[in-house]
């Protein structure tokens, strides 16, 4: 199990980095303790104070019984964070420690669509795929994996409609002959 740990405060997603620095950025205030946290081995991204390694000792109260943190609400409604995929360090001056998701562009596999297969949805395709790179470059890995998605689907499209039409035009070839 790695010992690289993610967060994501505001929408943004950051790491990988120790479970000591995660622990110091937390203590000079740059985590907040509603922030989503998530490492190798979660199912998925929890608040930080609902993570056993992160969350504070128990205190102990009159009567001996031990009190707990309540849990805070998702800082970012209902929005569910994938776990990491492929992450390339970005620079760390200052001592940022950001990362950006390089998920894949589909750039050739749209050009190939457009080319070969049906050209609107390729195009379509491509220009989803040019905004892949962008955004992760800016740090927008959420959009980013949103741009790759979307690129993905209208290649899948630009090759099911290809496919689609080549079966009718053999039924209708059939059927004149």
């Amino acid at each position: 199990m790695s010992n690289d740990w993610y967060y994501a405060t505001g929408g943004v997603q950051q790491g990988p980095i120790g479970i000591d620095e995660l622990k110091a950025r937390h203590a000079a205030g740059q985590i907040p303790a509603n922030a989503l946290i998530w490492r190798e081995g979660m199912d998925n991204w929890i608040p930080w104070n609902q993570v056993p390694e992160l969350a504070p000792a128990p205190e102990i109260v009159a009567g001996g019984a031990t009190g707990s943190p309540a849990p805070t609400p998702n800082p970012v409604g209902d929005q569910i964070y994938a776990p990491p995929a492929t992450s390339t360090h970005a620079g760390t001056m200052g001592g940022g420690g950001g990362h950006t998701v390089n998920p894949p562009n589909y750039l050739w596999q749209s050009i190939v669509c457009t080319l070969l297969c049906c050209l609107p949805f390729g195009i379509v395709g491509i220009v989803y795929a040019a905004k892949v790179d962008g955004l992760s470059v800016t740090g927008k890995a959420a959009e980013a994996l949103e741009a790759s998605n979307k690129a993905k689907f209208w290649c899948w499209m630009s090759f099911g409609t290809s496919i689609v039409g080549i079966v009718l035009y053999a039924i209708l070839m059939v059927a004149v002959a």
